[in-house]
């Protein structure tokens, strides 16, 4: 089974699981899945992949950067530390775009709704919203290229979500709440109030707060 690292949003720290290694009380996977944000990308040189995945690109971080295009390299540098196939979901923002101005035969793009995950024996996603389902059509291509087979595609479908990204907390007294805290970018919001907009809900509260990052704020 793969091993997932937090550098991102689940697993466990890199830094646990190389200690546990060394220190033998942990066994070696067979596969280490990485999640890796620019700022971390920007001084992994080292970084031997593959397969890796790209899942949207967006305006973000532009208080860091010195322009778009310059973020959205950062990100572009792990196709050259791919070994592999480099999954792309084209849906994903300026993603598709992006990838055409730098193509690159490791570079599989992926497109798929709902409907055509039954190509991998998958009828339904437990995550919300349609960003999971593309997210989930990124992990199962990755799976199914590995050859893992109907357990992890099983696996991959049921997995609810992650707490803070458009986390369903239920109903209270008629009141569906949504918990999105974790989106940090104008674009994710407005995927969010999208997908909640489909709901069916007669009327529709958010809750915005955090940080200026020089993002395009008429957007939302």
């Amino acid at each position: 089974f793969p091993v997932t690292i937090r550098w991102g949003n689940l697993g466990v720290p890199l830094a646990d699981y190389v200690n546990g290694v060394l220190f033998k009380n942990r066994a070696v996977g067979k596969y280490i899945a990485l999640e890796l944000s620019s700022y971390q990308l920007e001084n992994f040189h080292n970084l031997n992949c593959d397969y890796s995945a790209i899942t949207y690109l967006s305006p973000n971080h532009l208080d860091r950067y010195i322009s778009l295009e310059d973020y959205y390299q950062t990100k572009w540098k792990i196709v050259g530390q791919t070994k592999h196939k480099v999954f792309l979901n084209l849906p994903g923002g300026d993603l598709k775009n992006f990838s055409l101005k730098h193509p690159n035969k490791k570079l599989i793009g992926i497109e798929m709704r709902l409907s055509d995950l039954r190509t991998f024996g998958v009828s339904n996603i437990s995550a919300l919203g349609e960003h999971n389902t593309e997210n989930a059509a990124l992990a199962l291509s990755i799976a199914n290229d590995l050859g893992l087979g109907i357990f992890a595609f099983k696996k991959i479908s049921e997995l609810p979500g992650l707490p803070h990204r458009f986390e369903n907390l239920g109903v209270i007294k008629g009141v569906q709440f949504i918990n999105d805290s974790k989106s940090t970018t104008i674009d994710s919001t407005k995927n969010a109030i999208y997908e909640s907009n489909k709901l069916n809900h007669r009327k529709l509260v958010v809750l915005i707060g955090g940080r200026d990052k020089d993002l395009p704020w008429h957007d939302l």
